[in-house]
Parts: structure tokens; C-alpha cells; sequence
């Protein structure tokens, strides 16, 4: 299916809207094309470059698909990328009273990949996105051929005292109950092979973060960025590109 192909009733509107830029945003540093789908009263920016295996990228919990760019630059001959902006991040408008919880960031997500008909997709999350994307790989295996992940976590937090008082929301029943259940429904899948990057130099690194992925997901490749902290995208796009690629044509299409 192509990408967009269901913008509701008011495709007009948004695709005029989409056509209304900021002035602000450099189109050299981020040079695609912008689409719009409207998911729950919430007006969804999301970019769709190249062809091939799908790649689909969720930003963390500050900054945007922009956070992206230049891996996508990279990748984008080889793959079809897609990163979206999540309710009021980036040029995502949230709709009147949209709150972020892990729950209804997941459940959309889930209805975005849905709405553009995305199957054999490889998920690309980091932080507490990882829980948000892996909550729809859970709940949809059959639509994923593959994870990535940068950093993040997938299991309640209360043994982590740091951590458990950073997270918004983790004083939720709610939030927690969403992560114990995570963890179980992804114990199901153990088949499912995954790229794992951290940054050298992150703090998740020395409190076994990895390994806990690791046994996650037994069909595992995983990489430490030399001199990256929180956001690898970010200190070292080139590198996390070329890791994506060297993964994917070693182990996922060799």
C-alpha cells in the first residue's frame, strides 16, 4: 500500500498543511518529503523514504523524527524508512486532551503502522519508546521481522531506584502493570532477532541493561558505541547506520 493512503475525509486540508513547512526547518539538513495521517483527533507528521525492507523509527521521549535525519540520509537507498513525530513533538499537533502515557502512545502506534498497511516491519525505538514499540510488537508479532534498539527498557523499574524516580508516570499502577506485561508477552518471542546498540559512556550500560536484553532476545547482535552517551543517533549517526546495515546483510538478508 502507499504510504499515507488513508488521511480520512479531510485529506485536502492536510495535505495543504503538510505543504506549510516552518520556515525554521532546514531542508538541506532534513530533506524529505512530510505526510500527515490523522489517528484519534491527533495530526501525525511522518516521513517515508526509499524502498526495501521497512524500517520504521520511534523518536525517544524528547526531539523528533529530525533526531533521525542523517541515518535515514544513509539508509534510505537500501531501505523504505519511516519515523514519525509523536503527538506534539516535531510537527505532530496533538489533538484536544491527547495525554502521553505508555498505553496510548503504544495503542497508536499500533494504529499508524495498521493505517499505512506496514507488515515485515523492523522496529528502530529508543528509551522509553523502546516500551512503547515493543508494547505493538508484543501485541502484533506478526507485523515485525525484526527489532532494533537503542538503549531503553521493556521490565519494571522499582529495582532501579535512580531511574524509577526519572520516568514520568512510573508512580502509575498503570505504568507499571503496562511493563509487567510487556515483559511476559515478549518472553513469547524469543525467535525474533535483534540489533542491540548502547553508548559506552551511558550510565543504563553499568546497570546490566544490555544483558537483560540480551537474554531477551537470545538471536542478538550487540554493539557498544565508543565515546556515545544517551543518544548514539545522535553522537555517532554514521556509525549506527553502518552497524543497521552490517547487521541486516550479515544476519537478517546474508
Amino acid at each position: 500500500m502507499s504510504a499515507g493512503y488513508n488521511l480520512s475525509d479531510n485529506q485536502g486540508a492536510l495535505k495543504q498543511e503538510v505543504a506549510q513547512r516552518p520556515q525554521w526547518l532546514d531542508s538541506e539538513l532534513y530533506p524529505f518529503q512530510s505526510h500527515l495521517v490523522e489517528i484519534d483527533g491527533n495530526r501525525i507528521h511522518y516521513i517515508d523514504e526509499g524502498s526495501g525492507p521497512i524500517l520504521f523509527f520511534l523518536h525517544p521521549s524528547i526531539g523528533w523524527s529530525f533526531m533521525y535525519a542523517d541515518i535515514i540520509k544513509e539508509l534510505r537507498t537500501r531501505f523504505r524508512c519511516i519515523a514519525l513525530d509523536l503527538p506534539g513533538f516535531g510537527l505532530s499537533p496533538a489533538g484536544p486532551g491527547y495525554q502521553h502515557t505508555l498505553t496510548n502512545d503504544s495503542r497508536l502506534i499500533e494504529r499508524f503502522i495498521q493505517m499505512l498497511g506496514l507488515t515485515d516491519v523492523t522496529l528502530l525505538a529508543h528509551d522509553i519508546t523502546g516500551s512503547i514499540g515493543l508494547g505493538v510488537v508484543g501485541r502484533r508479532p506478526e507485523w515485525f521481522r525484526a527489532v532494533i534498539i537503542l538503549l531503553g527498557f521493556v521490565w519494571p523499574l522499582e529495582e532501579y531506584p535512580r531511574v524509577y524516580r526519572m520516568v514520568q508516570l512510573v508512580g502509575s499502577p498503570l505504568f507499571r502493570d503496562y511493563l509487567a506485561d510487556l515483559e511476559q508477552r515478549l518472553s513469547a518471542i524469543q525467535e525474533m532477532p535483534a540489533l542491540l546498540i548502547f553508548g559506552e559512556a551511558d550510565g543504563l550500560l553499568k546497570l546490566g541493561w544490555l544483558t537483560r536484553f540480551e537474554q531477551m532476545f537470545p538471536w542478538h547482535r550487540s554493539i557498544v558505541m565508543p565515546g556515545c552517551h544517551h543518544f548514539p543517533q545522535v553522537y555517532d549517526a554514521l556509525g549506527v547506520a553502518t552497524a543497521i546495515r552490517r547487521w541486516w546483510e550479515e544476519e537478517i538478508e546474508p
